[in-house]
């Protein structure tokens, strides 16, 4: 199993600056990637579009000092995609059309694939990264004893990360997914489900 030395952030209270500029990180005027580096220094990165990367995602108003673990790619990815739990259509549109937009597509089409792209390319991982569900459903190959970090393909047009494998029940991290209490909006979550509402796992583990 592949090894990584990842970095693992801890909250720590922090002063907030008022050195932001909030005329910038727009499309149409994003910041510089010095400006991106110099605001995370401070610890007023708030998000925006930055020349050259797409949307980058805002940081709380904490410094984040670093301790090292050493684990697998597979860890990684999952630990990745939890952080974009409760991402959402209504209040995180930017940052799904940069995923959407990176995959050479753009909101309002649909973005579970392009979610599970964007997942592996932040976790430095060798993906299909596309937005279509097809392209993961031949990425890899396919095994019958999945595991976690490995890919989901459901058995309607949907593709996400399995985090737990428990007997014929599996847990994945999807985009693009609705929940009961707002079923017109679609979100980052993490359900359990039968087998039985997968058509295949795809890993190149």
């Amino acid at each position: 199993m592949t090894k990584i030395l990842k970095k693992v952030q801890l909250n720590t209270e922090q002063n907030t600056s008022q050195s932001a500029d909030p005329t910038k990180g727009t499309q149409t005027n994003p910041y510089t990637q010095v400006e991106m580096t110099q605001l995370q220094e401070e610890g007023t990165w708030n998000g925006g579009y930055v020349e050259g990367m797409g949307y980058i995602v805002p940081v709380t108003n904490f410094i984040l000092p670093t301790i090292y673990i050493y684990g697998d790619i597979r860890e990684h990815i999952i630990y990745v995609a939890r952080q974009y739990l409760g991402i959402n259509n209504r209040e995180n549109s930017d940052l799904i059309n940069s995923w959407l937009q990176a995959v050479g597509c753009s909101y309002p089409d649909p973005w579970c694939a392009a979610f599970v792209s964007a997942v592996f390319n932040e976790a430095d991982a060798n993906g299909a990264n596309s937005a279509a569900v097809y392209a993961w459903a031949i990425w890899g190959h396919q095994t019958t004893d999945p595991k976690p970090g490995d890919i989901a393909i459901y058995t309607w047009s949907h593709v996400g990360i399995i985090t737990n494998v428990s007997g014929n029940m599996i847990t994945v991290i999807a985009g693009n997914s609705q929940k009961e209490d707002d079923p017109f909006n679609r979100y980052v979550t993490e359900k359990t489900l039968s087998v039985s509402n997968f058509s295949s796992f795809r890993s190149d583990h």
